[in-house]
């Protein structure tokens, strides 16, 4: 899988299949692909923590891509299925949203077979049943950080690339250099006000527009 440089090459946006990999996110994006090695992993059983945004779910994907492997999501799947040898790998996707019951049935499947599984999760919780809680904290843990200026630059110029928003080199300095997230949740939620304000202006951004829209955002 490419990974994206600056600056950003048209060709690497135009490809949804691709991700960006920074500082934020490297550790997890490299033990999950390039360095992993089921063997040096305990137990099989791997936790992916990260805010909600962060890229959890993509990253998951990826990991599967190269195996037949079984995804679910517990904002939207059951747990109530058969876990067999067939899978070579499984993701349980928002782990913290799955009943705990069936979440430890699969993982102990998982186990039975040496079955490779990812969690992923937004929120760490307590779990009530403790044989499920003493699995979860054996396994081997994956860190995504906060979204560092690399990434939320990039995250701009795909958005001006995909929408065809004119943009000056004087906006791009800006976000290097003055735009600062502490969440993904809080990047997202400007990259939308702001994008709406390239409509409300046909589909151009200058300087003023730029720091205006930030000023507003973080007012709310």
């Amino acid at each position: 899988m490419k990974q994206l440089t600056l600056p950003v090459d048209e060709e690497f946006l135009s490809k949804s299949t691709e991700f960006f990999v920074t500082r934020c996110n490297e550790e997890a994006y490299r033990s999950l692909t390039t360095q992993y090695d089921p063997t040096n992993i305990q137990f099989n059983r791997i936790v992916l923590f990260g805010e909600a945004s962060s890229g959890k779910s993509r990253l998951a994907r990826i990991w599967l891509s190269d195996t037949k492997g079984l995804y679910l999501n517990c904002r939207a799947d059951s747990l109530d299925v058969r876990v067999d040898k067939q899978y070579q790998k499984v993701v349980i996707d928002n782990y913290e949203l799955a009943d705990e019951k069936s979440l430890l049935h699969i993982i102990n499947r998982c186990t039975d077979h040496n079955i490779v599984i990812l969690l992923t999760t937004s929120t760490k919780i307590r779990c009530k049943i403790p044989d499920l809680q003493s699995r979860l904290n054996a396994s081997y843990q994956i860190p995504i950080q906060k979204p560092d200026d690399e990434i939320v630059l990039l995250m701009f110029q795909e958005m001006f690339f995909i929408n065809k928003i004119k943009v000056g080199a004087s906006v791009i300095d800006h976000i290097k250099h003055h735009i600062h997230f502490n969440s993904f949740r809080g990047l997202l939620s400007f990259k939308l006000q702001l994008q709406r304000a390239c409509e409300d202006n046909r589909m151009m951004i200058d300087i003023n527009i730029l720091k205006n829209t930030y000023d507003n955002w973080n007012r709310l």
